[in-house]
């Protein structure tokens, strides 16, 4: 009975999806983990509220050279240079 009222005012069984198990190529693959680990710096862990980043060698690699200057003006960043 609450099916048919439910026909009656429009509803329409879905219609299933056709499923694909087309798995991505090698290299889509790696671009796609690559773009994910990029996503480091537009994380929500590095939102106000939460304590600084840590500089490691593979985020000073990863910085532009804007970045890089700013990163070294900065405490931690003297800090590292030993001063």
């Amino acid at each position: 009975m609450i099916y048919q009222l439910a026909q009656l005012r429009g509803y329409r069984k879905p219609v299933p999806k056709e499923e694909t198990t087309e798995t991505p190529a090698p290299a889509q693959r790696l671009d796609n983990a690559r773009r994910g680990q990029e996503q480091d710096g537009r994380s929500l862990s590095t939102a106000r509220g939460t304590g600084p980043r840590t500089l490691t060698a593979q985020s000073l690699v990863n910085m532009s050279e804007a970045e890089f200057a700013k990163a070294m003006s900065s405490p931690e960043g003297r800090a590292l240079l030993g001063e």
